[in-house]
């Protein structure tokens, strides 16, 4: 009978305590995808950074991607502006992530000698620091350009890096966001630990 009754009191704590999971996970997805939306401020700029993501086996950028250039290519159009592609070659990738953008780009309209291709980066600490080497003399403001879900963090380490940056949300679908935004939490952890330790 006490063995029942432990079996029992430890099935109501591990549940309890999935539950509570449960609840800081739907928090965190929740704060995530509503700071992204609030975040997305397009505001003025004198360069564009667009980060990087997953090219397909054909070259081409993968639909997120893809979204991250449409929303870079119509700020583009209504203000021209320096473009910096950012995102290295990786190991199940044909071509750098940066090259497949410059090129996707240069075919919708942006002329080749406003796009710079930043492609020895492989994260988002190493992009920003590698396009702040590459803005043009006199650049003072940038606009970042990425994911809905990814864009606070990447504002976060922008700001860290010392660049006076807004920022520019592409939308994602929801499956993809639900898979994104668990990465992106886990992500926080690490950028709050760099910043701790004051390797950021």
């Amino acid at each position: 009978m006490k063995k029942r009754k432990t079996k029992k009191t430890f099935l109501r704590k591990a549940l309890a305590a999935l539950a509570v999971l449960v609840f800081l996970w739907a928090g965190a997805f929740a704060a995530l995808w509503i700071a992204g939306l609030a975040m997305s401020t397009d505001g003025a700029a004198d360069a564009i950074i667009v980060l990087g993501s997953q090219v397909l086996p054909s070259g081409e950028p993968n639909w997120v991607l893809e979204r991250r250039l449409e929303a870079a290519l119509a700020r583009y159009e209504r203000t021209p502006l320096p473009i910096i592609c950012c995102g290295a070659k990786g190991p199940d990738e044909p071509v750098p992530e940066a090259e497949s953008m410059k090129k996707w780009l240069v075919r919708h309209g942006v002329p080749e000698a406003m796009i710079q291709a930043e492609a020895a980066s492989f994260n988002t600490y190493e992009n920003l620091d590698n396009a702040k080497a590459l803005l043009p003399a006199g650049t003072v403001r940038v606009l970042v350009v990425t994911s809905d879900y990814h864009l606070p963090r990447a504002l976060a380490i922008a700001r860290a890096k010392g660049l006076d940056a807004s920022g520019l949300g592409s939308p994602v679908y929801l499956s993809g966001r639900l898979r994104n935004h668990t990465r992106e939490m886990l992500s926080w952890l690490k950028f709050f630990w760099m910043k701790w330790t004051g390797k950021l």
